[in-house]
């Protein structure tokens, strides 16, 4: 018989926690696929402004730059992109990465977009963290502010 595994473990560590804070009129947002997430009350017929964050898990050659590179080539075939902001940052003692963009959806025109990637050295593997806060151009006056805020309320740990 095998000897037995489990996680999390040495071996298989568990993927870091993330904590966001929200200011009023935000509220958590359960959704699968997703570790946490975060929306704005929005009228019926609008698009839910939203903060999410996924993690995945990599291999110890995994970069930071090679996770802003696939968000780059995500990017590049959406409609009408432009690139606000691209600049290296750190959460919680971690290389971090902030993209923000904005392109046309066509089923709610222009998306502003803030995406947040975070690397996690993590036993052995590398899990990346990634952020992202969406809203529509007729709410970034009153809402990218907030999702900013959000984002920079991110904390990252081990467990």
């Amino acid at each position: 018989m095998a000897d037995s595994v489990s996680y999390p473990s040495e071996l298989f560590p568990a993927r870091p926690s993330i904590t966001l804070s929200a200011p009023d009129a935000w509220s958590a947002l359960p959704l699968a696929e997703v570790v946490v997430a975060v929306a704005k009350e929005h009228a019926a017929d609008e698009f839910r402004p939203n903060v999410v964050v996924a993690v995945s898990r990599n291999t110890p050659d995994f970069t930071l730059e090679m996770a802003v590179g696939a968000i780059a080539q995500k990017l590049i075939g959406l409609t009408d992109r432009e690139e606000v902001v691209n600049v290296a940052t750190e959460i919680s003692g971690f290389a971090a990465h902030r993209i923000e963009v904005t392109f046309s959806d066509p089923r709610v025109g222009t998306i502003a977009q803030a995406v947040t990637l975070v690397l996690v050295p993590n036993g052995g593997f590398v899990d990346l963290v990634q952020l992202t806060g969406s809203c529509t151009a007729s709410q970034i006056e009153s809402t990218f502010g907030e999702i900013r805020s959000i984002l920079s309320t991110a904390v990252v740990a081990k467990l």
